[in-house]
């Protein structure tokens, strides 16, 4: 099996499959409910984040120097995906958010494994502001995980699930326009 046909399966086959699982039951559940939750919030976040990055994915380039530790790399990310949108209760009342934070907390580690790989085969300064931001997510995320395992009143504080989530927004933004960046600088 070819690096093509590994990038083919992931973004033609396994990548939407859950995205689309995760879309439905997101509209169907959540979103249908009217109720500004955390995993409401959470969800847009999510579902804007991982579209752009399919977006960026499926370029040209991008599977020319596609990988098999790329490919590990998103398969354990879309795992992961999965279980961090599973982990959020939908019904009302207090939440145990312990999960969640676990769950998101693995994906900058995700991230930063599949950039260092990239830094050891191409020495790419690119990925200098890239992987500051995935070192800052992971930091921010494993935060927020060990402050629900030891504090029972933060990890169900929908405040700090709103604010969780929040900062989750701001540092994929982030992460997208600096891999955005580092994907248009390439030379054609």
């Amino acid at each position: 099996m070819t690096t093509k046909n590994l990038h083919q399966l992931m973004y033609g086959l396994l990548y939407p499959a859950v995205l689309g699982t995760i879309f439905v039951l997101f509209v169907e559940h959540d979103l249908a409910s009217g109720r500004l939750s955390p995993k409401v919030l959470f969800g847009v976040v999510f579902l804007v984040h991982f579209c752009l990055e399919f977006i960026l994915a499926v370029q040209t380039e991008s599977v020319d120097g596609y990988s098999v530790p790329d490919f590990l790399g998103d398969l354990f990310l879309i795992v992961i995906i999965y279980k961090a949108f599973l982990s959020l209760p939908s019904d009302e009342g207090a939440c145990d958010y312990k999960a969640l934070y676990f769950w998101v907390m693995l994906v900058p580690v995700v991230f930063l494994s599949v950039d260092v790989v990239q830094w050891i085969r191409r020495n790419d300064p690119l990925l200098r502001p890239i992987m500051a931001i995935d070192t800052i997510l992971f930091l921010l995320t494993l935060g927020f995980s060990v402050a629900a395992a030891y504090r029972g009143d933060f990890r169900a504080s929908d405040t700090a699930a709103f604010w969780f989530v929040a900062a989750i927004a701001i540092a994929s933004v982030a992460s997208f326009i600096a891999r955005k960046r580092r994907f248009d600088s390439r030379p054609s």
